[in-house]
């Protein structure tokens, strides 16, 4: 009889042998399941919403540098406030963070439709962060 676990990160693989007359045995076996990514492979599909706020990750790009894992996002928000962009930017961050905790420095960049992400003009805002440290840098018209 074979049982399997699986967990996060660890695949554990349970084997339970019975040979008559020798007795039971029971062993585990760990073995590394597929790892969960330093950071995210591509943008989560479709639109978003938050306090009233659309939004809608169009790219992700990142990389690593001796373990400091950075990612930039590609944000279509529309035209926000700074308070509305500082708390999208603290929502998205959140959620970033809590999947990928090994993330140390975020980029976002927000644009107001997609015609302007395509040209690679973010024209909203442009937020960085590190751990306990976020900026957000309205974009003038």
């Amino acid at each position: 009889m074979v049982g399997i676990l699986k967990t996060r990160n660890i695949l554990i693989a349970v084997i339970v042998i019975v040979v008559i007359g020798i007795g039971t045995g029971i062993y585990f076996v760990l073995t590394p399941a597929e790892e969960v990514p330093p950071v995210p492979i591509g943008p989560p599909a479709g639109i978003k919403e938050f306090q009233g706020m659309e939004y809608e990750i169009i790219g992700i790009g990142s990389s690593e540098d001796e373990g400091i894992y950075r990612v930039v996002y590609d944000i279509i928000t529309g035209k926000l406030t700074e308070e509305q962009a500082k708390i999208l930017a603290e929502k998205i961050i959140g959620d970033i963070t809590t999947e990928y905790p090994l993330i140390k420095e975020i980029t976002l960049l927000f644009y107001s439709d997609l015609i302007s992400a395509g040209v690679g003009e973010y024209d909203v805002a442009y937020v960085t962060w590190i751990p306990n440290e976020i900026s957000v840098r309205m974009i003038e018209e």
